[in-house]
């Protein structure tokens, strides 16, 4: 990604572009069901002998956005919680509030926002079980922006975004 924030922010919309499309794709009939079982197995330190996988990285993912082991390993992140949740892409559905409505304990929720590395995926994984047990749409572009975090700073900042709204919804009085 280019220092230049005009190609900086093309490079989100078009990352952006392409989790919309996979949000859609992904939990359509037009997936096979076998495509789709097969990226819920996938796992980050596993993915590379998955066809699945690959056919919808070369077809649907632009080069750029996956040039790295690191890229490819969240990108199968990625694509397993969208396989594992099988639900559509809404705008307003943040992972933090999602969370939150779905019960998310606040001991997890730390645990997820603490998680790194090693840690990072089990973590991960849980939630998009519970995210699939609850059936809830979700803002997958916001859920990517987690996931696919390529630097630190990039991950504080959706750590942070994701603990306001997850406590912004705990604070709401019950209806």
């Amino acid at each position: 990604m280019s220092d230049d924030p005009i190609s900086a922010e093309s490079w989100w919309q078009r990352r952006a572009t392409v989790v919309l499309a996979l949000a859609e794709l992904i939990p359509s009939e037009r997936l096979p069901t076998g495509e789709r079982a097969a990226l819920r197995r996938l796992a980050p330190d596993d993915y590379a002998a998955s066809p699945a996988f690959w056919r919808l990285m070369i077809e649907r993912v632009p080069e750029e956005l996956r040039q790295t082991l690191a890229a490819e390993s969240r990108w199968a992140m990625l694509l397993h919680g969208l396989a594992e949740v099988h639900q559509t892409h809404q705008q307003k559905e943040k992972l933090g509030r999602v969370l939150a409505e779905t019960n998310w304990s606040e001991a997890r929720m730390e645990q997820l926002l603490r998680a790194r590395d090693a840690q990072f995926w089990p973590t991960l994984r849980r939630m998009w079980a519970v995210l699939a047990v609850h059936a809830r749409p979700l803002d997958w572009v916001d859920a990517a922006d987690f996931v696919l975090a390529d630097s630190e700073s990039a991950a504080e900042r959706c750590r942070h975004r994701i603990a306001r709204d997850y406590y912004t919804m705990l604070a709401r009085p019950a209806p």
